[in-house]
């Protein structure tokens, strides 16, 4: 009756183990990626990764005290592998929620104008210090938007061009600008560099 007695607490011990026996979850993550894609030019761009836009000559009196943009220059630019021709992505092949972002960027904040974050200074060697001129880009959401004015200040609030899948290109534009006030900018060349940066959700 001893033994009996034992082999039923043993057992009970076991039922009771298996009753409390905690439960977890197994958690797999992972992410599919593209090749590394680049920007290249089309449509008034030029370059592969690092792209080049000529923005029109014009004269000093294009602008007056109240018009004080001119010269403005749609541009496109697809989204490739490096060697320039392919597209990364098929066409339509992304969604809205998967479609790369593109971030505009400068080196410092002395490579846009303190009071105005939009207007990138002119750095050619030829530039004015008196009456200067400085240059604009705009991030549009198709090929016949208006576009908004990139802000240097903020890059995780700046407007952003809007990815065309279809098509696979980003719309901007560039132009000129005098700046507020009434300075009409003198005879000089225009230079101005800026980073872009391609993220993915």
């Amino acid at each position: 009756m001893k033994n009996l007695k034992m082999a039923v607490c043993i057992l009970a011990l076991g039922i009771s183990s298996l009753a409390l026996a905690n439960t977890g979850t197994i958690t797999i993550n992972g992410k599919i990626y593209n090749e590394t894609c680049i920007l290249s030019g089309s449509s008034n761009a030029n370059g592969t990764k690092n792209i080049v836009v000529n923005l029109p000559t014009i004269s000093s009196s294009s602008f007056t005290a109240s018009e004080r943009v001119s010269g403005k220059q749609d541009f496109n630019l697809s989204l490739t592998k490096t060697d320039g021709t392919t597209a990364c992505y098929t066409a339509g092949g992304l969604g809205a929620s998967l479609a790369p972002v593109v971030t505009l960027s400068t080196s410092s904040s002395g490579d846009y104008n303190a009071t105005e974050p939009t207007a990138l200074v002119n750095k050619a060697p030829t530039k004015s210090t008196t009456n200067p001129v400085f240059v604009q880009i705009l991030a549009k959401s198709n090929s016949a938007g208006a576009g908004t004015l990139v802000d240097y200040s903020n890059t995780s609030t700046q407007a952003k061009a809007t990815y065309d899948s279809a098509s696979n290109k980003f719309y901007y534009s560039a132009q000129y600008y005098a700046g507020t006030g009434t300075i009409i900018p003198e005879a000089q060349n225009v230079n101005a560099v800026i980073t872009y940066n391609i993220t993915y959700p």
